[in-house]
């Protein structure tokens, strides 16, 4: 049908690489130099002659003024190369600017790539290339073709990107067929601004914490956490309670504990590289850390089944354990046995949607599973927002990871739907060498048996990127917006409440 998305899963044909992003991070290390020519680990399945590469020193460490948490690395360019000629395991460079010696680290020198294509495409594109320009006098261009990305250097074939449909166990490719068979059809909103923010919000959630029957709304900072009453026309703020050392990943708000009437908030953060969350509970209306330091994330995966979705996953960054099942007893949050349904994905995007287990790969790529199957995978872009993380022990590896994007169920006229925030890079990201954001939307979708569907909500877009979408018992849906500047000399959030309609076949 058409104006519906198909969500894609890409892989390269050509030079091998696990994504897009991939082409143009390209770096390696001096292996040899003689004079002003220079030896380079990368061979022909890395590198194409001509192509130029920045040598690299690594300096200053970059604090968080709270934390004191590295949170970066400047780099100072020494010098530049180019390739002139490429063999199967290494090539031969010439250095044209600066030096150059033996173990140098270089990175692919790539300010400049263009895209032709349709406005979908550039999207696409844009969220792994965060310098994406509309133009044509460009190194390197990108070419949305019939069925993927051609990528060009210098007006010569680099690489080619295929889209297709992975289905897991049954090894087989299939479109995505009878979109017609989803019953809402389209999407519509309008926002009504209810509350500000003047700081970066990070994630959020949703949840009767004091234990009165109200849902209360619950905003992670980078130093904090706060609480809100939520009205018909504002929001008003309750408490609030600072965070303990390390960065902050995400929070969820859910009933663990089936001997009490309250939700608790389960906080996730990073120390170093590693995992480590806590639970907070309200204790005579004042929040309290009751679990500290927890060696893994935490999350409920349905807050209709609670404890049979209480789950735990151990994280050094970059890599993920597996996942396994968590109780709360007595004071103490403990592993309970693997978790049967799937075991190898990132807890912090997964839920339930109705019987199917849902989740944002590190990529950002969604993945469904039923019955312990993966029936579809594939990309709406679902790690690019503003919370985000650097790690690595080495400062010259040092690498950013994001957490999920907002992805919640909610239900709109007796059905449920999936509503994804989805945020666009502006072409500040380029300027400032920062994640920055143009716009943020939101999409809706559903599964059907192994049909996936996914399409823009219409009426409304939100500056700059879209941290949370949540849904209150009482059936209000919660849109949370945040803003930075280039220099981040202005910051913030916005609440809203969306209001939403749905046109039915």
């Amino acid at each position: 049908m058409k104006g519906f998305i198909n969500l894609l899963l890409i892989f390269f044909i050509g030079l091998s690489f696990a994504s897009l992003k991939d082409i143009f991070k390209r770096e390696g290390y001096i292996v040899e130099v003689a004079g002003d020519e220079v030896i380079i680990d990368m061979g022909e399945d890395k590198v194409r002659e001509g192509e130029i590469f920045n040598i690299v020193e690594a300096g200053d460490k970059i604090l968080h003024p709270w934390t004191g948490n590295v949170i970066g690395i400047k780099y100072r360019i020494k010098g530049r190369i180019v390739v002139t000629k490429v063999q199967e395991g290494f090539s031969y460079a010439k250095l044209i600017e600066g030096e150059a010696k033996k173990g140098d680290k270089i990175r692919l020198e790539a300010d400049r790539v263009c895209f032709t294509g349709s406005d979908e495409g550039f999207f696409n594109a844009g969220v792994q290339i965060p310098h994406l320009r509309r133009d044509k006098i460009c190194p390197y261009i990108i070419r949305e073709l019939k069925d993927g990305f051609g990528v060009e250097f210098n007006g010569f074939p680099l690489a080619y990107v295929k889209t297709t449909i992975v289905k897991e166990e049954r090894i087989v490719k299939e479109e995505i067929k009878k979109q017609k068979d989803l019953r809402i059809t389209s999407v519509s909103a309008k926002a009504n601004l209810i509350g500000t923010l003047s700081d970066v919000p990070l994630s959020a959630d949703v949840g009767d914490i004091y234990g009165d029957g109200k849902d209360y709304l619950v905003i992670l900072f980078e130093d904090r956490i706060e609480i809100f009453e939520i009205h018909e026309k504002e929001i008003v703020k309750r408490d609030s309670v600072f965070l303990p050392a390390g960065y902050p990943a995400y929070i969820r708000v859910a009933r663990i504990n089936k001997k009490d009437n309250k939700d608790y908030i389960l906080l996730n953060m990073v120390e170093g590289d590693k995992a480590k969350s806590y639970v907070i509970k309200m204790v005579e209306n004042e929040p309290v850390f009751i679990v500290k330091d927890i060696p893994f994330f935490i999350n409920v995966l349905s807050k209709k089944r609670p404890e049979d979705t209480f789950v735990g996953q151990k994280v050094d960054f970059p890599k993920w354990g597996s996942v396994f099942r968590v109780v709360y007893e007595e004071g103490e949050v403990k592993e309970a046995g693997i978790f049967e349904e799937f075991k190898d994905f990132p807890i912090d995007g997964a839920f339930y949607y109705n019987n199917y287990l849902c989740f944002i790969d590190t990529d950002g790529v969604f993945n469904v599973i039923r019955e312990g199957v993966k029936i579809f995978s594939g990309s709406l872009n679902l790690r690019s927002s503003y919370n985000y993380i650097k790690y690595g022990e080495d400062e010259d590896t040092a690498e950013t990871f994001y957490f999920s994007n907002p992805i919640s169920v909610v239900n709109v006229g007796k059905t449920n739907i999936i509503l994804a925030g989805i945020n666009e890079r502006s072409r500040a990201s380029e300027l400032f060498d920062l994640p920055l954001f143009k716009k943020g939307s939101i999409y809706f979708g559903n599964i059907e048996g192994d049909n996936v569907y996914f399409k823009k909500v219409e009426g409304e877009e939100f500056e700059q990127s879209v941290q949370a979408i949540l849904q209150t018992k009482d059936g209000d849906v919660i849109v949370i917006s945040a803003f930075k500047g280039g220099l981040n000399l202005s910051r913030g959030g916005n609440i809203y409440r969306l209001s939403l309609s749905a046109g039915v076949d």
